[in-house]
């Protein structure tokens, strides 16, 4: 198993491990954090009021979306959520859940977790405002899944028995919430909690998937579900606790080594997100949605000289 802080020095490239276990119940704090600048008077460069987050080890650049204007730099980083509807942002450092308005680099809420926990992937709700994030107890190796109607408010745990690893989490446009990660047979594992139920259903997929789950997304037709080895995205229908694979969606890049972005995809409307070519390039991709291939458009030089790649990405729009 891996702690956080080990987990942020690999860049999350070995999947969040999450054993099972009883639900943790995280305390709840909110107040603001000191530490992040906010650049104000960069602001105006954004375009249609889009920002692009790229999260980097030890720092999250905001830069306007699409033409890719340096706007601001938080720091902190890790998994990065969005919430719909008014296009706040959710950064996950391990220790805390952290909200920013969109632009913004000083955290209008956050959630500081008891100790020997840490957040991971997390994910919002776009029917109810919910958030919901994957966690891990190191001091007993076990995970659960909290969802917190604010951050001032104590969560609603809940777990799967029978996932023995979790990776990523997603809400679908009806309020479902999916989950993949590992079966105690060690093969992938997609599941649903359904909306207003506190019982998971494990999707029987029609097909089977490369065992490095990725990004659980709704692309506004579809649950996605990303395989980050050879990137692809898995379009799948549910019905019940049947998976129908209707497409997938490959990305490709120009490094001369191998066929990946090193992050976690984001789809954003007809466009998917990603960092762009080797390890230690700085650079983010757009792709089309679902057309996948080459990348239209490569944003560059976004981690300051940094060593690490961008690991995480999200869009906000407002």
């Amino acid at each position: 198993m891996f702690g956080f802080a080990r987990r942020q020095s690999q860049l999350f490239a070995l999947l969040i491990v999450i054993a099972l276990g009883a639900c943790a119940n995280p305390n709840v704090s909110v107040s603001p954090s000191s530490g992040d600048v906010l650049d104000s008077s960069r602001r105006a460069n954004t375009s249609g009021n889009a920002y692009l987050y790229a999260a980097v080890k030890n720092g999250t650049e905001i830069v306007s979306y699409p033409s890719g204007h340096r706007v601001a730099t938080i720091n902190s980083w890790g998994p990065l959520c969005i919430d719909p509807n008014n296009g706040n942002v959710y950064i996950s450092t391990g220790s805390q859940l952290r909200e920013y308005a969109p632009g913004t680099t000083t955290p209008i809420a956050s959630v500081t977790f008891s100790s020997g926990l840490n957040g991971n992937a997390c994910a919002v709700d776009s029917t109810t405002g919910d958030i919901a994030i994957v966690m891990f107890d190191n001091g007993s190796q076990s995970y659960s899944l909290s969802v917190y109607q604010t951050l001032g408010t104590s969560p609603q745990s809940y777990s799967n028995p029978n996932m023995k690893q979790y990776s990523f989490c997603g809400y679908d446009g009806q309020g479902n919430l999916f989950l993949d990660g590992r079966g105690t047979n060690e093969a992938l594992l997609f599941s649903e909690l359904p909306k207003n139920s506190s019982t998971f259903t494990d999707i029987a997929i029609n097909e089977q998937l490369p065992n490095f789950p990725g990004s659980v997304q709704w692309d506004g037709t579809y649950i996605t579900l990303e395989t980050f080895k050879r990137p692809t995205i898995y379009r799948i229908s549910v019905s019940g606790s049947a998976g129908i694979v209707e497409g997938t969606v490959s990305i490709r890049n120009t490094s001369k080594g191998a066929n990946q972005p090193l992050a976690f995809t984001w789809i954003q409307g007809n466009t998917v997100v990603a960092s762009h070519g080797g390890p230690k390039n700085h650079n983010v991709g757009l792709w089309h949605y679902p057309a996948g291939g080459k990348s239209y458009q490569v944003i560059k030089g976004l981690t300051h000289g940094k060593k690490d790649s961008v690991s995480y990405v999200a869009i906000s729009e407002m």
